[in-house]
């Protein structure tokens, strides 16, 4: 856990770490804990097929941002937060 430490700056316990058995499962704990039917979530388009299954099983409202060659178009974020009070936002790297 030391190194995670280090690298975020704060020290980090093991029971405050969780680590599901892929991405689908931690898509709907987050869904589960964090988020009620109606929600909005900001996703980028195009994203993920399978999270999008996961958010419609959630009832939650998606809200698409527009992406570039460069990933996210910070206006589409911005004219969207004017609007909208995302519970998260839902990105994939492109690594």
């Amino acid at each position: 856990m030391n190194f995670l430490g280090r690298a975020y700056g704060f020290p980090v316990e093991p029971d405050n770490l969780f680590i599901p058995s892929g991405v689908s499962m931690g898509l709907h704990l987050l869904c589960s804990f964090f988020t009620h039917p109606g929600d909005a979530v900001f996703v980028e388009e195009p994203t993920y097929l399978y999270a999008l299954r996961i958010f419609a099983d959630h009832e939650l409202q998606l809200i698409p941002i527009r992406t570039d060659e460069g990933g996210l178009v910070i206006e589409s974020v911005e004219a969207n937060l004017a609007r909208f009070h995302p519970k998260f936002l839902y990105t994939v790297p492109p690594f």
